[in-house]
């Protein structure tokens, strides 16, 4: 896969796809934030995790299976869509 195809694809997953079945990125991971804060019972504001954590830690899952699945582009593709989503945090 091209850089270019892989940037068509990260935007075609972001803007669209994604957005489509779970609403925007930033709903979605402030929702995922929502929900993990409450699993992991943090109350303290200080210490909550913020939807930017969440969508750096998103890319670290990813990061993680890149390193177990070289190969596999999707991976690629997510991560770089997390960090586009983090940035715009």
């Amino acid at each position: 896969m091209t850089r270019e195809e892989i940037i068509k694809q990260v935007e075609k997953c972001i803007l669209n796809d994604s957005q489509n079945t779970y609403g925007t990125p930033e709903n979605n991971i402030q929702t995922i934030a929502d929900f993990w804060n409450t699993y992991l019972g943090i109350k303290d504001l200080e210490f909550m995790l913020t939807p930017k954590d969440v969508a750096i830690m998103m890319l670290l899952l990813k990061v993680a299976r890149m390193k177990s699945s070289p190969e596999h582009l999707d991976n690629y593709v997510d991560c770089a869509g997390y960090s586009i989503i983090a940035g715009s945090l």
